[in-house]
C-alpha cells in the first residue's frame, strides 16, 4: 500500500508587470531547504547568485500556472512572487534585520508581509533618447540576467545589465536594430562609446524601475533612536 499524498493548498497573484492572474502553491520542505542553503553562503558575491538560483528553482517549482517563464520575468515579479509564496508558506509575518542609522545596532523587526507593494515611478519609460539622432528601448532585467553577470565586479554588473536589457535600438529615420540581431561584442561597443550622461540618462531607467518598496518606522533596542529604514530588495528577508 503508498503512501497517501498530502493535499497542498494554492492561491492566486496578479503578476504586478502584466496584472496576468497566476496559480501558486506554497512552498515545501524541499524548497525551504533550498533557500536555507543559498542562504548560508558566506561569500557576498556568491551568496547573491545563489539567492537568486534559489528563486528562481522556487519559483518554478511553486507556479501552478502553464506558460509561464520565470526566465523571461522582470527581476520585480520574480521578488513579489516569492514574498508571496512566503507569505503563505511559512507566515505573513517576517524578521529582516535592520540597522539603526544612529549608533549602528542591527536588530530584527517584523514587517506584514501583505502590506508590501510595487513602487512605481511617475514617469518612468524605457524610451530613452540619446542624441538628436539615436535612442533606445530597454526591457527590464530578468533572473537569468543577474546569474550571467559578474557579481564580484561592479562596473561589469553595471556594463552587462544594461547591454542585457536593451531591447532594441532607433535612429532618426525609425530604423530598429533589434539587440537580439545583434552580437555582445557589437552591443558593448555601443555602449562604451557613449557619454557619461547618456549613460546616465539609460541608469536612470534601472533607478525608476518599479521595485518591491517599505518603509518601516522603528525605535531602536540599544539606543532608543526612533527611524526609518527602506526595504527595496528581498535579500532582506532572507536569514
Amino acid at each position: 500500500m503508498s503512501i497517501p499524498t498530502i493535499t497542498v493548498p494554492t492561491y492566486e497573484l496578479k503578476l504586478p508587470s502584466n496584472d496576468t492572474v497566476i496559480k501558486y502553491r506554497p512552498f515545501l520542505v524541499k524548497e525551504e531547504k533550498i533557500l536555507h542553503i543559498a542562504n548560508e553562503t558566506e561569500d557576498t558575491g556568491n551568496r547573491e547568485r545563489s539567492i537568486s538560483l534559489a528563486l528562481k528553482q522556487v519559483i518554478g517549482n511553486c507556479i501552478l500556472t502553464e506558460g509561464i517563464d520565470v526566465e523571461t520575468l522582470p527581476m520585480f515579479d520574480i521578488e513579489y512572487m516569492i514574498l508571496q509564496i512566503r507569505s503563505k508558506s511559512v507566515g505573513e509575518v517576517a524578521t529582516p534585520i535592520i540597522q539603526c542609522d544612529k549608533c549602528k545596532a542591527n536588530f530584527p523587526k517584523a514587517v506584514d508581509l501583505s502590506t508590501i507593494k510595487i513602487k512605481r515611478t511617475k514617469n518612468h519609460t524605457n524610451k530613452i533618447q540619446l542624441s538628436d539622432d539615436i535612442g533606445v528601448v530597454m526591457k527590464y532585467p530578468t533572473i537569468n540576467s543577474v546569474l550571467e553577470s559578474d557579481l564580484s565586479d561592479l562596473v561589469s554588473i553595471a556594463l552587462d545589465m544594461v547591454i542585457d536589457s536593451i531591447d532594441y535600438i532607433y535612429d532618426k529615420s525609425d530604423q530598429v536594430y533589434k539587440a537580439s540581431d545583434h552580437t555582445r561584442e557589437e552591443l558593448m561597443s555601443f555602449v562604451e562609446s557613449l557619454t557619461n550622461d547618456q549613460f546616465e540618462r539609460i541608469n536612470s531607467f534601472f533607478e525608476t524601475s518599479p521595485k518591491i518598496y517599505k518603509t518601516l518606522n522603528y525605535t531602536c533596542p540599544e539606543c532608543g533612536n526612533k527611524g526609518k529604514v527602506v526595504i527595496d530588495n528581498v535579500e532582506s528577508f532572507f536569514g
